[in-house]
């Protein structure tokens, strides 16, 4: 009776200890999606926190701690999305305005997207931009990272 006790205090301690290690060391992600060209569909955000992952369009693939999918309706002119408690480390996003609801980000026969795409520290559509190594950013512990995020569209 006595180990099983001390086995569920061990527990509480080790929860707990580490939500305050969270506290202290944990970052944090807000992404500011702006200049969409309707209101129609849904807007997905990726969080990687490596390559592989980066290149990841299906939520069922989404795994605890390297990857992180968020969606919600295009009915605003900004969508925020907030990642709280991250690990410190190197991250990358990826944003599709998902206009006709189909849960991929459409392209033409040439691959260009033919629907919004945003990813961090891309300012323009380019051939291969969806690339990790090239947007690629640090979050350091403790602090909280913004990036505005405006959905780039073949046609603007």
């Amino acid at each position: 009776m006595r180990k099983s006790h001390f086995f569920i205090l061990s527990l509480l301690f080790d929860v707990s200890s580490r939500s305050k290690s969270c506290e202290q060391f944990c970052a944090s992600l807000e992404i500011s999606v702006t200049k969409l060209r309707s209101q129609k569909g849904m807007v997905r955000v990726l969080l990687a926190a490596d390559a592989k992952n980066f290149q990841e369009s299906n939520p069922k693939d989404v795994k605890a701690g390297q990857v992180y999918f968020r969606e919600t309706s295009a009915d605003q002119e900004k969508i925020l999305f907030v990642f709280p408690k991250l690990d410190a480390g190197t991250y990358a996003f990826k944003v599709i305005h998902d206009e006709n609801n189909n849960k991929t980000l459409d392209t033409n026969l040439l691959g260009i997207p033919t629907e919004g795409l945003a990813v961090s520290h891309r300012s323009r559509i380019s051939p291969n931009m969806v690339n990790f190594e090239k947007a690629k950013f640090k979050l350091l512990p403790s602090k909280k990272k913004t990036f505005e995020a405006p959905m780039l569209y073949v046609d603007r």
